[in-house]
């Protein structure tokens, strides 16, 4: 590699090289005459990713002078990432204008299989990152360069503008401001050890000694279906309550960072709403064309029978409001004055990785709201969040929007079904466009939004779960499973550490939760707080499954093994050949069973012997399963094999998971 000194004086590095100067002037030319660009760029991407592994393995051989290929293997990546940026940008306009599921050829870049060395030294750049902001929580982090849409591209202009924000403040992920090592979303305390006091939180202008309004509950029974606050109606007494409609604004915070509580006095969360926040709250609404006002905490009472009819409808809140305004501090720190190309990529550098976007509840109102979402900004100010990915996709840097490729719950959706083929023909959208259109997906889309997220009730998770995919709330994950037999599901939003369903017969394989219970007081959180935990990804171009009341049947690459006896003293991490390792596996995974497997995501294009790569590793990450037949396959885990050790043959099997 070349020292990080010396990069930037690279002849190679600084000019560009002319395939990127014709690939410029063919884009700006089809814009301009509004006719059809370049090809697609996946195959020069891919060509001149193997150029530098080939340039990489002559460096290794000694064939010729480092200094030489040093050069060659510079050119090479500044060429394949100036390629990749410009691919990626011509996918990132469409999505702006509505979220499209379809989205393709993210995963057929290769890129990490083949140069795992420049991904391991990228990892090494990060971690310096998150080291000069420790403000930056690395949870939060991890869940931003891991994204489909990130794994390749270069993220550290995002992480300039961070340390720009936030950059003299202290870690606040753990307890004498440690930051967490970002293994899994044990390790940060953000949510659950942080002492949090409901209502602590006052407007700028306010001294913190403001009076509380309480609701009136004969105001609040007395109004049928979703509630807001009737800004009009209430006074320095009481809050008074409206049903939601089209001109209400409808808020979305976390508890966190002081704003939580409920309206009245009775119940044990009972702390009633600050005036002053009533007052910022009215003030906004009215100046965004609102006439009232929904949030949890004016608008969810402690009574459990009137607490679950608001969850309920959730759903009708978002959906039916005429904006819904992202709350989160840090970007209530920003100033938007003038709406400048650099705070508007300040604004969304921040968003990726804020407490907001990291919890299960705002990514639910998220997607329900996402037709009109706001940011609430500094000095009370609000923008579109549209605008400002129209900013930065106009003006700006298009490596900020890359990661908002695959942000489902932050773009509006993609909107088909008003479309005719010919007048009077109807709606040419099926069911499934509808349901996206009003904020509902897949379970596996929502399994692997949820595994990168948690609620502060770790038995929410499900429940948020149900919600997402439209399906009956519940806390029951083995009822939500039996109801989805007759679907799909994406082979790759499978393989993660998330707990599986215990004795529920043909489902062994599903997730019991999206991720790992987070309480500090149970075994499982406690063992998790220092493993590296392997998240769920979109399984975008994976093989899907069907789901049938036997069990899960999907084609994957496959490697059997037997089960023979293990001498005792051979551990898993310390095997370096293939038959050794296989061995301990079957010692660790497939103890009484039969016969044992190992599985990789199979691609719906393309090879269908090269497996998907799992995105948050440079090794292969498998999974492990037993059986007593051959026939009916147990899940038993998923384990990540080292890349320095040679994978034994995979071929490509349709199997039954139970």
């Amino acid at each position: 590699m070349v020292p990080e000194t010396s990069w930037d004086s690279l002849l190679a590095v600084n000019h560009v090289d002319t395939i990127v100067l014709r690939l410029v002037l063919c884009i700006a030319q089809a814009q301009f005459s509004r006719q059809y660009g370049p090809p697609p760029l996946v195959h020069l991407l891919n060509a001149t990713i193997y150029l530098l592994r080939l340039s990489l393995d002559l460096v290794s051989e000694g064939r010729g002078r480092p200094q030489r290929w040093s050069v060659v293997c510079a050119f090479l990546w500044t060429s394949w990432q100036r390629i990749l940026m410009l691919h990626l940008r011509s996918a990132v306009g469409p999505q702006l204008h509505g979220f499209n599921y379809n989205i393709r050829g993210l995963n057929s870049i290769r890129a990490q299989d083949l140069v795992p060395e420049t991904f391991e030294y990228r990892s090494k750049m990060q971690q310096a990152d998150l080291k000069a902001t420790p403000y930056l929580c690395a949870w939060a982090y991890r869940n931003l360069i891991e994204d489909r849409a990130c794994i390749s591209s270069d993220v550290r202009h995002i992480a300039q503008h961070l340390h720009a924000c936030f950059g003299d403040r202290k870690a606040v992920c753990n307890a004498g401001h440690v930051q967490c090592n970002g293994l899994s979303s044990v390790s940060c305390g953000r949510f659950e050890n942080t002492t949090v006091v409901n209502q602590s939180m006052h407007s700028q202008r306010c001294s913190g000694k403001c009076t509380r309004l309480f609701w009136s509950r004969e105001s609040f029974v007395a109004v049928s279906g979703p509630k807001a606050i009737d800004i009009a109606a209430t006074s320095t007494s009481s809050l008074r309550y409206c049903q939601v409609t089209t001109k209400s604004l409808a808020i979305s915070h976390i508890w966190s960072h002081g704003q939580g509580g409920r309206p009245d006095k009775e119940g044990l969360e009972g702390t009633g709403f600050n005036m002053c926040l009533h007052q910022r709250y009215s003030g906004v609404a009215v100046s965004l064309g609102c006439s009232s006002y929904w949030m949890d905490t004016p608008c969810i009472p402690s009574e459990k029978g009137l607490r679950r009819e608001c969850i309920a409808n959730i759903h009708e809140i978002f959906t039916t409001s005429k904006i819904t305004l992202v709350c989160d501090r840090d970007l209530m720190s920003i100033d938007i004055t003038g709406s400048s190309v650099d705070a508007c990529e300040k604004l969304l550098a921040t968003l990726l990785v804020c407490d907001w976007n990291m919890r299960a509840w705002t990514l639910l109102e998220s997607m329900r709201g996402r037709s009109s979402l706001y940011l609430l900004c500094a000095d009370d100010r609000t923008i579109k969040l549209y605008d400002v990915l129209q900013t930065v996709y106009q003006k700006g840097s298009v490596d900020i929007l890359v990661p908002y490729l695959t942000r489902s719950y932050l773009l509006p959706p993609d909107d088909i079904t008003d479309m005719e083929l010919f007048e009077g023909g109807g709606s040419v959208a099926t069911e499934e466009d509808r349901q996206l259109a009003e904020g509902f997906i897949s379970v596996g889309e929502a399994a692997v939004l949820l595994s990168h997220r948690h609620a502060t009730r770790d038995e929410d998770d499900v429940l948020i779960w149900d919600l997402l995919i439209g399906d009956t709330p519940s806390q029951d994950a083995a009822e939500m499973w039996r109801r989805q037999i007759g679907k799909k599901i994406s082979t790759g939003a499978l393989v993660s550490s998330a707990p599986r369903l215990q004795d529920v017969a043909g489902f062994h394989w599903a997730p019991s939760r999206p991720t790992l219970p987070r309480r500090s007081i149970t075994n499982t959180a406690t063992a998790t707080a220092h493993e590296k935990t392997f998240l769920a990804y979109d399984g975008g171009d994976a093989k899907d499954g069907e789901i049938t009341a036997d069990g899960l049947r999907a084609k994957w690459l496959t490697c059997r093994f037997t089960t023979a006896d293990v001498p005792d003293g051979l551990p898993l991490e310390k095997n370096t050949s293939t038959d050794e390792k296989l061995a301990a596996l079957a010692k660790r995974y497939t103890s009484g069973f039969a016969h044992g497997i190992l599985l990789q995501v199979c691609p719906v294009r393309g090879p269908g012997n090269v497996p998907l790569p799992y995105q948050g590793s440079n090794n292969h990450v498998l999974v492990v399963c037993g059986s007593h037949d051959g026939f009916a396959w147990e899940w038993r885990g998923v384990y990540e094999w080292e890349r320095t050790c040679p994978l034994p043959p995979f071929v490509i099997e349709e199997i039954l998971l139970v």
